[in-house]
C-alpha cells in the first residue's frame, strides 16, 4: 500500500504468454479482406447487380471449357 507502506497482496490477472490464438483470428480477417479485394478486382462493378452479371458470365465461360 503506497499510503501506509504496509505489504499488500496484489490481485492476480490473466496474461496470455502466447499470441498465436489471437494472431490466427487477425490473419483470418486479413486473408478475407485480401480475397474480397481480389474478387472485386476480377469482377468489379459499381452495383451488386453488375457484380452478379459479371460473375455469372465468368462461370458460364468457365463451364464451357
Amino acid at each position: 500500500d503506497m499510503a501506509t507502506h504496509e505489504p499488500y497482496r496484489a490481485s492476480v490477472e490473466r496474461s496470455d504468454t502466447c499470441a498465436v490464438p489471437a494472431a490466427g483470428v487477425i490473419m483470418e480477417a486479413v486473408i478475407l479482406f485480401t480475397l474480397a479485394d481480389a474478387v472485386l478486382e476480377k469482377f468489379g462493378g459499381d452495383t451488386v447487380a453488375e457484380f452478379q452479371e459479371r460473375h455469372a458470365a465468368y462461370m458460364a465461360r468457365v463451364r464451357g471449357f
